[in-house]
Formats: structure tokens, C-alpha cells, sequence
């Protein structure tokens, strides 16, 4: 995934609301995080449905090329301001 995508991820993800996060490489975590969606039906419908529903609404090419072009009209505004301001020194 590349800087762009973990960014837009990092802002839609959000820990058992719609996903579950754990740190990377501890596979004990990941491990006690799949039995507890195991063992409650409710969390692991919530979750499920609420992550199909931010995979439909947030993460579809659509949206995501959006969200990408706003990412890339910020950096060339800062850009510009940055070089007018080294310009004008």
C-alpha cells in the first residue's frame, strides 16, 4: 500500500467501530482479537456490517480518486505557496 492509500485508510479505519486494528507483528493480539469475533456474534455483525458499508461508501474507486486528487491539489498549493515565498525573499 502506498502513502496515499494508508493515509486515506488511516482516516476512514477506526478501531471496533468498523474493523479491528492491531499492532504489527503481534500475533497474539491478532490471534485474541479473531477469537473475541468468534465468540460475540453481536461485535462481529456490527463490525461486518459496518465495514461493508465504509468499503462501499469510502473506499470505492470513486471516492478514493477524490480523495487522492484533493491530496495532490494540497501538496501543489503548499508547493506553490512555499516557492512564492522563497521567491519573494
Amino acid at each position: 500500500m502506498d502513502l496515499i492509500q494508508r493515509m486515506i485508510v488511516k482516516d476512514t479505519l477506526n478501531k471496533d467501530e468498523n474493523c479491528i486494528l492491531t499492532e504489527v507483528e503481534n500475533y497474539k493480539e491478532l490471534a485474541n482479537s479473531i477469537i473475541e469475533l468468534i465468540v460475540n456474534k453481536e461485535k462481529r455483525t456490527r463490525l461486518g456490517i459496518s465495514g461493508y458499508n465504509i468499503v462501499n461508501s469510502e473506499l470505492n474507486s470513486k471516492t478514493m480518486v477524490k480523495k487522492t486528487l484533493k491530496i495532490y491539489e494540497t501538496i501543489v498549493h503548499n508547493y506553490q505557496l512555499g516557492k512564492e515565498k522563497w521567491e519573494n525573499q
